[in-house]
């Protein structure tokens, strides 16, 4: 598990099956209207992201709020006391819910391994230099190590953002520190990004990796 047990997740796996697309309906979620005009499968993945958030409050013995907004920036806007974060990639969306009293942030992505292609041609923009000639794992190709860059820097910005207040980028945190036995990633800040977060602030998350995915999650307590 990759949070603590006061933070609710829930996962599905797209495309929509039977029992995901009668839930869909159930819940009554719509689209906004800057997606109604998208790709289908890009209303798909946010649709399936919101209704990852929607079954968590259920779960929780909730009424779910009608809609989960996205703010000018993509990320997602919470009810009054709750925070969360939604991923959702080819194949896959997650959402994950928590009150503010239990927990401040929380960041989750899931990635699928990125291409040799890609991987050559934003390596240098997602990855400062330790990062590219140190930690790599033994056993792991550069691939698999830099999706888990990309998606570990992905939940610190989703964990850390509506916190701070500010938008920060790939380079303004480094990691420094990988455990595979616990699932442990270590970071640091690279220059202040607001409020508590000053340069050199450290945090922690974790990851999952699998034969063609890599999951991380990040929250804050308080």
């Amino acid at each position: 598990m990759l949070l603590s047990p006061c933070v609710t997740q829930i996962s599905i796996n797209l495309p929509f099956d039977q029992s995901a697309s009668d839930a869909l309906l159930a819940s009554d979620l719509k689209l906004p209207e800057r997606l109604k005009v998208a790709h289908p499968k890009r209303q798909e993945k946010y649709l399936a992201g919101r209704l990852c958030a929607y079954q968590a409050f259920l779960k929780l013995g909730l009424t779910p709020p009608k809609d989960i907004p996205m703010a000018p920036d993509g990320s997602s806007v919470w009810p009054s006391g709750w925070t969360g974060s939604i991923t959702h990639s080819e194949g896959f969306a997650s959402a994950a819910i928590g009150k503010i009293t239990d927990v401040l942030g929380i960041g989750i992505d899931s990635e699928p391994f990125m291409s040799s292609r890609t991987y050559s041609r934003v390596a240098e923009r997602i990855m400062n230099g330790k990062e590219i000639t140190d930690l790599c794992p033994v056993g792991w190709s550069e691939v698999e190590w830099a999706t888990l860059v990309f998606s570990a820097k992905e939940s610190i910005y989703k964990c850390l953002r509506p916190i701070c207040g500010n938008f920060f980028s790939f380079e303004d945190a480094e990691m420094y520190e990988i455990d595979l036995k616990l699932g442990v990633f270590k970071f640091y800040l690279k220059r202040d990004i607001g409020g508590p977060f000053k340069s050199g602030w450290k945090g922690q998350g974790r990851f999952e990796k699998t034969s063609v995915w890599v999951h991380t999650a990040m929250e804050l307590l308080p």
